[in-house]
């Protein structure tokens, strides 16, 4: 994840991250293994559902205890049911088929890559200092110090930049 984000990245995490405080204070004592979820989806394809291409892994914390993994309470059956169709009395979650069931999960990041923006930040860096450098040579006269203190100056600023970015 990058170590800034755009407005729009950081609406939508401040968003969820609110939610999920608010879930939390609501249900304080969900699984904190499985979020809630009941377990994890996998795709070991020795254990692949033929329907869905992909097995269930049922949480072993909540479910394998026949905890409800969003209230913790109580429910019969829970580890045994094969086709997760039982609800909690209690709280009715429903393996995640009802709004709320689980924990809300941060949004994936849309950020753009922050190494390709310093290196268009450095590309667009090094394009300005070279039109400065054509712009005093076209002006300057023969053996002028200030154009070769550019020319070094943009030697040593490329070489910094390219050690930089090897580091990215």
């Amino acid at each position: 994840m990058p170590l800034h984000h755009i407005t729009e990245c950081i609406a939508r995490i401040s968003a969820v991250e609110r939610e999920k405080r608010t879930w939390i204070r609501t249900w304080p004592t969900y699984c904190t293994a499985c979020g809630a979820r009941g377990g994890d989806w996998s795709l070991d394809k020795e254990e692949v559902q033929e329907d869905e291409g992909r097995a269930f892994d049922p949480c072993g914390f909540c479910v394998g205890s026949n905890k409800c993994p969003r209230c913790s309470l109580f429910v019969e059956g829970l580890k045994e049911t094969e086709k997760r169709d039982i609800r909690c009395p209690h709280c009715h979650w429903r393996w995640g088929c009802n709004p709320g069931d689980v924990l809300p999960e941060l949004p994936v990041c849309i950020c753009p890559d922050p190494v390709e923006i310093a290196k268009r930040l450095l590309d667009e860096h090094l394009s300005l200092f070279q039109e400065v450098l054509v712009f005093v040579e076209q002006r300057a006269v023969p053996g002028d110090e200030l154009v070769n203190r550019m020319r070094k100056g943009r030697e040593v600023y490329q070489h910094a930049a390219d050690e930089r970015l090897s580091e990215l």
